[in-house]
């Protein structure tokens, strides 16, 4: 009987071509298995132990994959199920991160069962018991926990109970996964497929609208000449069929994302710091930006250390700064910096060490910034 064929395809000189010719950079890492990732995008999960959940910057992560982590067991009291149900903010809350009350739960060793979840509907699967002991299971949207936004600082959370019950108000899962989609390898699913809507002619639409444009992004100016895949064509009224001259508008991947309904885009930190980089050769991100200008061109990532920052009366920091040696050459690149205080905040890599210099990772900010 003969052996099965091991045929292996090296597709990198074909994605090469492609970004040579201009096409639009997009991610479609669904994640670590197929089966996997599937299953985590579906409202009941995937049932895990919470010595297997792993954390990155204060996020919870299951292989590569950043996840929320809830408890579906709504039996604990009379009529818990049934208030869940009917309002999911009165059920338990699921966790988007390190939090106290998950170190509490792991102290504590509380013996509920715990799921993992990516759904996009942002909905999770519960269960409890009717009167006569049958297991019944119903489908509801949970609240986000609000000790975890406090200390992610997620959209300022941090700043007032007021706040955080602003942006437990307005969570939107899809959102948070993009905002911190550079830390992470895979992406859920429904959010890489953004292909379906357009028409088939559409990526020769696009081509035409950009060069029509010189490669230059309407928002922020940055000139995109020599990286075609990193600009975008926008529909202004959210229609990807209607490709008429006057709903086209050309966006670098960055503000494309900071587009109304658009929050949900992936872009990589490495495409950031790029079109950061080009940006600075072009005179855009300069030294002395406004704190709204940092929030505009600085990677969602660590928007919440800098959040702190601002409302702790520090000057704005200089963005996608370039560390150099002493002998001028580049060691490194924080996603912000301040260099008269020879502090800096970096994303994913420490740099090498630099002589009087303090490096922080995300988490590590966050506890700097909130001391």
């Amino acid at each position: 009987m003969s052996q099965p064929m091991n045929i292996q395809v090296n597709l990198s000189d074909l994605r090469a071509a492609a970004e040579q010719m201009g096409a639009e950079k997009r991610r479609h890492d669904l994640g670590a298995g197929d089966d996997t990732a599937i299953q985590l995008e579906r409202a009941e999960g995937i049932e895990i132990s919470l010595a297997d959940l792993e954390t990155r910057e204060g996020l919870l992560h299951y292989k590569d994959m950043q996840v929320v982590l809830f408890i579906p067991d709504h039996s604990r009291r009379q009529g818990f199920f049934e208030k869940a149900v009917d309002d999911g903010s009165k059920g338990n809350k699921y966790h988007i991160g390190q939090c106290q009350k998950l170190d509490e739960m792991k102290r504590n060793n509380r013996l509920e069962r715990y799921s993992i979840s990516r759904n996009p509907d942002g909905q999770f699967e519960i269960y409890g018991f009717d009167r006569s002991g049958e297991q019944i299971k119903d489908v509801v949207e949970l609240n986000v926990c609000q000790y975890c936004l406090s200390l992610l600082n997620y959209k300022g959370a941090a700043e007032s109970s007021r706040r955080r019950w602003e942006v437990v108000g307005e969570f939107d899962i899809n959102e948070f996964f993009a905002s911190h989609s550079s830390l992470f390898k895979y992406l859920p699913g429904n959010i890489s497929q953004r292909d379906i809507g357009y028409t088939k002619d559409w990526e020769e639409i696009s081509a035409k609208t950009r060069k029509r444009a010189n490669y230059i992004c309407k928002s922020c100016k940055v000139k995109l000449s020599d990286n075609k895949n990193l600009l975008h064509t926008h529909h202004i009224n959210g229609v990807k069929s209607d490709n008429s001259h006057n709903n086209l508008e050309v966006l670098c991947a960055d503000c494309h994302r900071r587009q109304p309904c658009h929050q949900c885009m992936h872009v990589s930190h490495s495409d950031i710091q790029l079109i950061n980089r080009l940006r600075r050769e072009q005179g855009i991100i300069t030294s002395n930006l406004s704190w709204d200008d940092v929030f505009r061109y600085a990677d969602p990532a660590i928007h919440g250390p800098l959040s702190h920052a601002r409302s702790q009366g520090y000057a704005p920091p200089m963005v996608s700064f370039e560390l150099s040696d002493s002998q001028a050459n580049v060691i490194g690149e924080l996603g912000a910096a301040w260099p008269d205080r020879m502090y800096g905040i970096y994303i994913n890599n420490p740099p090498s060490k630099l002589h009087g210099w303090v490096f922080h990772s995300i988490l590590e900010a966050l506890e700097y910034f909130n001391g």
